[in-house]
């Protein structure tokens, strides 16, 4: 059975503090948020949001075997591919399209704030993955069934019965009740240390409230930047700490500012353009999200390869590194040829 963890990770103190800090605005002061949502919703996920994928390329560099030469080109096939046959889906049934995209998401927001945890198996921590991720995407969803459903309509050609107020709240608080039993299992089990069980009810309480004081769009702003985001970039970063390479670091640096360039572009458009309160309109909200679902799916595909490879709760790289402590930089080649040893 795992020990606790000594540190003990989760989101931040400063993210809850964020994330209070937008349920008091929304709670006494609605009305200062309204002229300003199109610009913290844009302007949140397209600046921060968004970047935290661009560096599939750099994981991919890393984690996949083989000769290193043809790797950019295999990146792009491969990432294009992907995208091109979840697109085609998209546009045959757009609705099972839909439902695969929330499932992916489920799982993959889940993932983001368990990472950290070592489970006695494998089972366990992907069943607290998907229950974790069903609480925080289900509940904005569910709170503002009407937004919701004008939204889904666009993406999927199909309107979505809202459920009665009685029934959400049932809902709600079911998957409360299910994610605080979960977190006391793995306590009982040592999984968790107490103070992690603690942060993360505070945690699961203050999103939960955040979502019910605020719009959907913004409510699920908020948790994607901060929460989602933020989490999934500070494991990357210390990932990247002890594999970066040169190359490696340069192709990184492109793949944020070409992320960062393009929303600023698109935000340029947005304003001279429709505006802001038009970009935020069902049609194009839709649009938006079934680009952000074809680009979800090979992040999450990398992001999967990642965490079975390396774990941000004992930094154990599965891939091995230099063991000269003056190598402060390792290449690709040099990964890939400990991870792939001649076979006697």
């Amino acid at each position: 059975m795992p020990g606790v963890p000594e540190r003990t990770g989760g989101v931040s103190l400063t993210v809850l503090l964020i994330t209070l800090g937008f349920i008091l605005i929304g709670s006494l002061a609605s009305g200062l948020l309204g002229p300003c949502e199109p610009f913290l919703v844009l302007g949140l996920m397209l600046l921060i949001g968004l970047p935290h994928g661009a560096t599939d390329h750099g994981l991919f560099l890393i984690l996949s075997k083989g000769h290193p030469a043809g790797k950019r080109v295999n990146f792009y096939l491969l990432y294009t591919l992907v995208i091109a046959v979840y697109g085609l889906l998209w546009y045959i049934m757009p609705l099972i399209a839909f439902v695969i995209f929330l499932v992916l998401s489920v799982y993959h927001f889940g993932q983001s704030n368990w990472a950290d945890v070592t489970y006695e198996r494998s089972s366990l921590g992907r069943g607290h993955y998907l229950l974790w991720g069903c609480g925080v995407l289900l509940t904005p969803i569910l709170l503002h069934g009407g937004e919701a459903a004008s939204i889904v309509a666009e993406m999927t050609n199909h309107l979505l019965v809202v459920p009665e107020e009685f029934s959400v709240l049932a809902v709600i608080a079911l998957l409360a009740v299910a994610n605080l039993l979960y977190l006391l299992v793995c306590r009982h089990k040592r999984i968790i240390s107490r103070r992690r069980l603690l942060k993360e009810v505070v945690g699961y309480g203050l999103l939960m409230t955040m979502f019910f004081t605020n719009s959907l769009l913004l409510g699920f702003t908020v948790y994607f930047v901060f929460w989602h985001s933020l989490a999934s970039a500070k494991d990357q970063v210390r990932f990247f700490q002890r594999q970066l390479s040169p190359a490696v670091r340069r192709q990184l640096y492109f793949g944020i500012l070409t992320t960062v360039g393009g929303s600023l572009l698109f935000c340029f458009v947005i304003w001279f353009g429709p505006g802001l309160e038009a970009a935020l309109q069902p049609s194009i909200i839709g649009g938006v999200f079934i680009f952000i679902s074809l680009l979800t799916l090979p992040h999450m595909l990398l992001v999967e390869t990642l965490y079975s490879q390396w774990s941000p709760a004992t930094e154990d790289n599965r891939i091995p590194l230099s063991a000269n402590p003056r190598d402060k930089e390792v290449t690709f080649q040099h990964v890939s040829a400990m991870a792939n040893p001649p076979r006697a």
